[in-house]
């Protein structure tokens, strides 16, 4: 598989959008440090502040390259997909008019109608099956597995992308059933594969 941004990274990391938490200054940092920085496009409340946003984020970019010699990794935006977000079309707009480099998105529609890279799908989202079977081959697929190793093991067994894991801490926002592990299990490909 051929990462995007491969090369422009300190570590293979994104800094995952979080509803609240995630905006410019924290994307900024991230990306000053080398990791993918995102943020989802409804944290801020309007088009226009959205692409003030991207702005902003931009020319902290480019001010650090001039005090620095160093470019900052590339940052992204995770589009809300769903029926409830009437801004979808004027954000995703705004991306593409801004040059966003990294767009999150569930959508397997989307992917297509933008040639985007790949897809991220949730547990409420398409099936991988029905994504690789609408994506061409060189797409990205990844899975939120949450904190299931059957999940995690059957999207491996599919041959997905990538995986994400978690939450593992207390939420305010999701209902996460924990399990007790060693803290380097993860790192333990032969945990997920019989």
């Amino acid at each position: 598989m051929n990462i995007p941004f491969e090369n422009e990274l300190k570590l293979p990391v994104v800094a995952a959008p979080m509803f609240l938490i995630s905006g410019p200054q924290l994307v900024i940092e991230c990306c000053k440090n080398g990791i993918i920085g995102t943020f989802p496009d409804l944290n801020q409340r309007t088009s226009e502040g959205f692409e003030q946003w991207i702005i902003q984020i931009k020319n902290a970019f480019s001010d650090f390259d001039n005090e620095t010699g160093t470019k900052a990794a590339p940052f992204g935006v995770n589009l809300i997909v769903h029926h409830s977000n009437p801004r979808l079309k004027a954000d995703l707009a705004l991306c593409v008019k801004h040059q966003v480099p990294l767009i999150i998105n569930d959508s397997i529609e989307l992917c297509i109608e933008v040639d985007a890279d790949g897809v991220h799908l949730g547990k409420q989202d398409s099936s991988f099956e029905k994504a690789r079977d609408q994506l061409s081959a060189d797409k990205i697929i990844g899975i939120t597995c949450n904190n299931s190793i059957k999940k995690a093991r059957e999207a491996l067994k599919n041959k997905a992308d990538y995986i994400a894991i978690g939450a593992f801490n207390l939420s305010r926002t999701k209902k996460v059933k924990y399990f007790k592990t060693n803290r380097h299990f993860f790192f333990k490909k032969s945990y997920f594969i019989n």
